[in-house]
């Protein structure tokens, strides 16, 4: 039995530069974004997730310039589903949306977990 290692090379990962360029990388239909893939956009907006035919819909990670994090479902460009809202003021809503308003069951964390409103 060889002791040689599978993959005998040193990874090292390289930092992401300190500016993200403009654009998408991901998969594509017919010109358009579909499947997988992340959109870095022009104000700083950065989406990774998933696409159908050029719209935002499914399961993704939505992150704002102003530092707002949003994870979870999408339809038509819009939050919509389960999801957690993470406010750039450290407030977290984890809940369901509806066309892009919280909508539902949900809880909202101001600040602390320890101080919450239950809905």
């Amino acid at each position: 039995p060889s002791s040689t290692p599978l993959f005998p090379y040193k990874v090292t990962m390289v930092p992401q530069p300190p500016t993200k360029k403009i654009g998408y990388w991901g998969e594509t239909k017919k010109g358009k974004q579909h499947g997988k893939g992340t959109q870095v956009y022009p104000n700083g907006d950065v989406y990774q997730g998933t696409w159908v035919e050029g719209i935002i819909s499914g399961k993704g990670v939505y992150e704002y310039a102003n530092g707002s994090k949003y994870t979870g479902e999408f339809q038509d460009q819009l939050r919509h589903g389960q999801g957690s809202f993470k406010y750039s003021n450290g407030d977290i809503y984890n809940g369901q949306w509806h066309n892009g308003k919280r909508t539902g069951n949900g809880i909202m964390y101001y600040g602390s977990p320890d101080s919450n409103e239950s809905y």
